[in-house]
């Protein structure tokens, strides 16, 4: 679960390469497959502040509405 959360939290910060982009783009669908089978509030819960805990309540389509975002385009 924390792998999902380091990639949303780079996406989400803007600093991923545009060959970093393609890379992502070509393992899209693996990471949308194996992010269904995460329980993300039960995983994530512990590991993150306060200020972060409402993203991981929709965390799997947070996840895939920023992995749109991000490879829009590509």
């Amino acid at each position: 679960a924390r792998d999902f959360y380091d990639l949303y939290f780079i996406m989400r910060k803007g600093i991923l390469t545009l060959e970093q982009k393609k890379r992502l783009n070509s393992s899209k669908d693996e990471i949308i497959k194996n992010a269904d089978n995460v329980n993300f509030s039960s995983e994530l819960a512990a590991l993150l502040p306060q200020d972060q805990q409402a993203i991981i309540k929709d965390f799997k389509n947070n996840l895939f509405n920023e992995l749109n975002r991000q490879l829009s385009g590509i």
